[in-house]
This record gives C-alpha cells, sequence and structure tokens, in this order.
C-alpha cells in the first residue's frame, strides 16, 4: 500500500524551533500526559520507528513487550532479600496481557488525542496505524523529563550554595530573596535555604504561594509583583537568589531586564545578586550520545535556561550591573554582582 505525505506523517528530521505544535507541547507539563499508559507510550515508540502498521501486526509487537524477564531465554532467577525486594520480584514475574480490543481501545484513545490517525485500505480489508508528527514531540518530551528527573542531586546543590557563600565571603546572612521562575516547588531546596540566613523572602508566581503555604514553613515572607514593581522597599536584601534564570516566560509578568532592575533597586548597596543558567553542553566523538545530549539540551533551551556568559553580560550590562565573579559549576554558569 502507498502512503501519500502529509504534515502528519511520521516525522524523524530536524525539530523546526519555529513549529507551533512544538511550542504547544513545551508550553505543557507532565501532568498533562499522566493518563497515557505504558501500553500507549511503546505503541508511539514502535510506530514512530516504523513506516504505517497493520493495526494487528502492531498489537502482535506489542505483545512481544509484555512477556516476563528472562535471561537467556529462562525465567531470570533472583533472590530476595526483603520484603520490598520480593514484592518488586513478584511484580516482575507477573503475567503481563491485553486483549485485542483492549489495546484498539488504546489506539482510539490515541487518535482521540491526535497522537495516531488510522488508514484504511477497502482493497485489502486492513486498517493501518500511523504515528502524528505531535507524537514524536511527545516522546522527546517525556524522555526530557526522566532525563531531567534523574540528574537531580540535592547534595549538588548544597556544595553549589557553600561554593557560593565562600566567593562572597558570607556566613550567615540577614535577609534572602529567592526569585523562583519554575513551573514547581522543590521544597528541599528552600527548606535548606531558609535555615541559612536570619530571614527569607520568597517571589514567585501568585499559585505557587498557596502550595508553599500548605507546608507551613516559617522565616518565609512572601512578596509579590505589584504594578511590576516588587512589593518592597529599596535596600532591603543582602543577597538575592535566582536559581533558575531564564532569557523568557519567567512567570512573574516582568520581562527579565525589568526583573534585574527591580532586583537592583531592593538590595542593599554592597549585596549580591546571585544568577544561575545553564551552561551548553560540550559534544563528543559518539554520535548517539550526541543525540541524548541534544534532546536534553534542548529541553532546558526552551525553557530559556540556556545562556552564554556573552548573552548574561549584556543583560547585566544593560542595567548597568558589574559582574563580581562569573564561573562554571559543573554544567552550571553562576554570575554573582555586586550591587554598588
Amino acid at each position: 500500500m502507498n502512503f501519500k505525505k502529509d504534515e502528519d506523517e511520521n516525522f524523524q528530521g530536524p525539530i523546526n524551533e519555529q513549529d507551533p505544535i512544538k511550542e504547544l507541547v513545551n508550553s505543557s507539563s507532565i501532568g498533562d500526559y499522566a493518563s497515557l499508559s505504558m501500553v500507549e507510550v511503546i505503541t508511539l515508540y514502535l510506530l514512530l520507528k516504523n513506516p504505517p502498521m497493520i493495526r494487528y501486526t502492531l498489537y502482535l509487537q506489542i505483545k512481544q513487550f509484555l512477556h516476563p524477564i528472562k535471561k537467556n531465554n529462562k525465567e531470570l532467577f533472583f533472590e530476595p532479600h526483603s520484603k520490598v525486594e520480593h514484592r518488586f520480584y513478584d511484580f516482575l514475574k507477573e503475567k503481563k496481557t491485553i486483549s485485542t480490543s483492549s489495546f484498539y481501545n488504546n489506539l482510539r484513545n490515541l487518535e482521540l488525542r491526535g497522537l495516531v490517525k488510522f488508514i484504511e485500505d477497502d482493497d485489502e480489508g486492513k486498517v493501518y496505524v500511523q504515528a502524528t508528527k505531535l507524537s514524536n514531540y511527545i516522546i522527546k518530551f517525556l524522555f526530557q523529563f526522566i532525563a531531567n528527573l534523574t540528574t537531580v542531586d540535592f547534595q549538588l546543590e548544597r556544595e553549589l550554595t557553600n561554593t557560593i557563600e565562600e566567593r562572597i565571603g558570607a556566613s550567615k546572612e540577614d535577609s534572602l530573596l529567592l526569585v523562583w521562575l519554575k513551573k514547581v516547588i522543590e521544597f528541599n531546596i528552600i527548606d535548606y535555604l531558609r535555615n541559612k540566613v536570619e530571614e527569607m523572602y520568597f517571589l514567585s508566581e501568585e499559585k505557587l504561594y498557596e502550595d508553599l503555604v500548605k507546608f507551613d514553613l516559617n522565616k518565609i515572607n512572601f512578596t509579590r509583583i505589584h504594578n511590576n514593581l516588587i512589593r518592597e522597599p529599596n535596600d532591603i536584601f543582602e543577597i538575592v537568589l535566582v536559581p533558575h534564570y531564564k532569557k523568557n516566560g519567567n512567570r512573574l509578568e516582568l520581562d527579565r531586564i525589568d526583573l534585574l532592575n527591580e532586583l537592583i533597586r531592593t538590595t542593599k548597596k554592597g549585596g549580591h545578586i546571585v544568577l544561575i543558567t545553564r551552561a551548553k553542553l560540550p559534544r563528543t566523538s559518539n554520535h548517539y550520545a550526541n543525540q541524548l545530549l541534544e534532546l536534553y539540551e534542548d529541553y532546558f533551551r526552551l525553557q530559556g535556561r540556556i545562556f552564554s556568559e556573552e548573552e548574561i553580560k549584556s543583560d547585566l550590562k544593560e542595567v548597568e550591573l558589574k559582574v563580581f565573579d562569573m564561573f562554571e559549576f559543573k554544567g552550571l554558569i553562576i554570575t554573582i554582582c555586586k550591587v554598588t
């Protein structure tokens, strides 16, 4: 059967940065895909690696993924040493099955979400399934999220905090403003920082305040943006920390230059403003490793987190803020500015 090319055909080439579909996926969050099952994710993976597949052939391939774990064609033997290990081993050995009707229903769900489309061949009486371009973006989005999840290292964040303290010669300051520009709150970081200062202020988008209040964290004052100004007087903070400085969508309805001007206004003379950004990842001679690095880097680039030192300096020059110290720390660019 010959298939016509169209805008929804499997997409394996370079991603167009200006693609509105990509922008739509980029503006979503992982929670938007919570209802996707593992079978549905595997289905998209198979369809992206193959031309349109006969529906029943696709079903047979999916079944191959559902066999219990084996090694050398024999059931994998493992001796559990705890209840947790025993339960996990039993879970792995469970027989996973899926009926044709259940699988076809999964395909229907994927079609309703715009991730696959059906192609009927009246001559052969067969139904083919094809992934849409959107599914390619979704699979990459899921990979990027999981890759980012597995690289979270709270010990690294503590080490970074100590390094910044050494660089600016501080131990325990009186006041800190934490400017939070991410979609979700990392409570462990906030809890750690609030015990490093006498008084901590927290600035983020409005909807995050309610979540933070529920945790009843003391020593935290919530500040806000009002009429494009931070709702605090001049010269109040000794340290301002922006752990996720971004090029776009800073979630405070201020562009980053206006935000920098407000941080300068509210920082005491002699105080420090610390910006943390992602550095561009170095490439290797390994083609496959580079593909993974590009996917991972793309995740942060779309969030506006990737900066060069020159780009940071350009921002600071615009607000007449001089660099006190700038250094790379394990894939991050740390910029420390002293307000004069």
